[in-house]
């Protein structure tokens, strides 16, 4: 499966798959979620420019996607999983 970042194109499989909690989606898309056909995938800096801060582990679901040990998983995301504090993002 490839899933490029709808933004910039980074490839989110492998590096920066995750899922976060629909509000903080609807809140980078502007709208409800799309159906599954229609997913779009952003990577962290994405997502985080569309919401104007930086995601914190509250943000996440608990899910396996997010709580499973997986090295391939970029530094950026690593941090964000364990983060507590936002910061605004210009």
């Amino acid at each position: 499966m490839i899933a490029p970042c709808a933004d910039c194109g980074y490839e989110t499989i492998g590096n920066e798959y995750y899922m976060v909690r629909n509000d903080v989606w609807e809140q980078a898309l502007g709208h409800e979620i799309p159906p599954v056909q229609d997913q779009v995938f952003l990577c962290i800096g994405c997502l985080e420019k569309r919401i104007g801060r930086t995601l914190t582990r509250r943000d996440f679901v608990n899910c396996p996607l997010n709580t499973m040990p997986d090295p391939a998983r970029s530094k950026r995301l690593r941090n964000r999983l364990k983060a507590t504090v936002s910061r605004p993002v210009p």
